[in-house]
């Protein structure tokens, strides 16, 4: 009998490392990103050629911004990885391997909030529905939410360089909170639109909820499995 397997499109996985200091240990970083390259190259026998980082829990002064000497996290962080992967390679004889790679970082605390005008029961001419109309407006001052898929990617944005926030799910209660997103590095060369479909289309992978999720679905996991370490720690030890 003949039997034929797809490759799977996607894999997550997840490792739990002890951190003592609240930057990434360079050591544990190098031997976790050999080991994902180990199951890429497993599973698809041949290397990347770009890979997209998207990284959250980072201020604005952990990343080397313009103008700035010192060495920050996201740059000592994108240094390990890149020496994971020239070793990776010279250890399979794919010394001219250098991938390319994009880091995007999510931020959700930020003060920025965006809204649309409200604009139900404007057209309508009973007078039922124009009470109704006028009392929700007073107590929303005719704004709400911005729709699911909203992208603000000018004229509140930072100039120095690439920034956008994009609102992918829909709120059950209050004030939407659209994530900001931060282009620190573009190797692979992304147009803001790729970039931003990219992010959309992450968040749509939930496991579980068949719902878009507020941030990229590999930061979402990579936070629930980090609480989940803390917990199994604290209860173990």
């Amino acid at each position: 009998m003949e039997r034929r397997y797809l490759i799977p499109t996607q894999q997550i996985t997840a490792e739990l490392a002890e951190r003592i200091k609240r930057r990434v240990d360079n050591v544990v970083l190098n031997a976790r990103f050999k080991w994902m390259l180990e199951l890429f190259m497993k599973n698809r026998k041949m290397l990347p050629e770009e890979i997209v980082i998207t990284r959250d829990g980072v201020s604005e002064g952990q990343y080397r911004m313009v103008g700035y000497e010192s060495i920050t996290v996201i740059e000592d962080e994108l240094d390990a990885i890149k020496e994971a992967c020239e070793e990776f390679g010279n250890l399979h004889n794919q010394e001219s391997w250098k991938p390319r790679f994009t880091l995007v970082i999510t931020t959700k605390r930020h003060h920025a909030r965006f809204f649309k005008e409200d604009q139900k029961g404007i057209f309508f001419s009973s007078s039922s529905l124009i009470w109704t109309y006028l009392l929700v407006n007073f107590f929303t001052l005719g704004i709400a939410n911005p729709l699911p898929g909203t992208v603000i990617d000018t004229d509140v944005v930072r100039n120095d360089l690439t920034e956008f926030y994009m609102l992918n799910h829909r709120p059950i209660q209050g004030t939407a909170k659209a994530p900001s997103y931060q282009v620190i590095v573009d190797e692979i060369d992304m147009g803001n639109d790729e970039v931003q479909a990219l992010m959309s289309a992450l968040a749509f992978h939930h496991q579980i909820v068949n719902a878009p999720v507020s941030i990229p679905e590999p930061i979402y996991q990579a936070d629930e499995w980090a609480k989940r370490g803390k917990d199994i720690w604290k209860a173990y030890t």
